[in-house]
């Protein structure tokens, strides 16, 4: 019996091995674990994330769409596709453009037609307008901001993994 694949997509700004321990639990229990970063994202310590925003300034979610579809495609199963944040939003157009067997979204991103303009998320959100507008990269987000937006509920030692 094969190995069940189990694709794990992370948020803006991250990075996959944000899965690792998520990961190895699955992979204690049996799973084939994916946990790939975004193209042009990675861990702060292995790329420059501020030096990739112009890369990824040029990128829409159908390219990290299709990147996921091509990978998918390569399992060996169906994988279980698992999103966080914009991440739950990717899994959820990769689920509509791919074979799978089960998907499983934490906290996804607003898809369109979903309201979700909170005072907090403009607070968070607002200073990328512009960037949208206009085309132009948008660096990630200040380091008080995250914790403050972000991870408020994430010990500080564990919201720089």
């Amino acid at each position: 019996m094969k190995q069940q694949d189990i694709l794990l997509i992370h948020g803006t700004w991250g990075h996959g091995y944000e899965w690792d321990n998520f990961g190895s639990e699955l992979t204690k229990r049996g799973y084939r674990v994916h946990a790939p970063s975004w193209r042009a994202h990675g861990h702060p310590r292995e790329i420059d994330i501020w030096g990739t925003a112009e890369e990824v300034s040029q990128l829409g979610l159908l390219d990290f769409v299709d990147d996921f579809v091509h990978l998918v495609n390569t399992m060996d199963t169906p994988p279980i596709i698992v999103g966080h944040s914009a991440g739950g939003l990717l899994a959820q157009l990769v689920a509509a453009r791919a074979r799978h067997s089960g998907i499983a979204l934490l906290a996804p991103a607003p898809g369109a037609g979903i309201f979700a303009f909170y005072p907090s998320a403009l607070q968070l959100w607002g200073q990328f307008v512009p960037h949208w507008a206009l085309g132009t990269p948008m660096y990630p987000v200040k380091k008080d901001k995250w914790e403050k937006y972000i991870c408020n509920t994430t010990p500080h030692e564990l919201s720089d993994q």
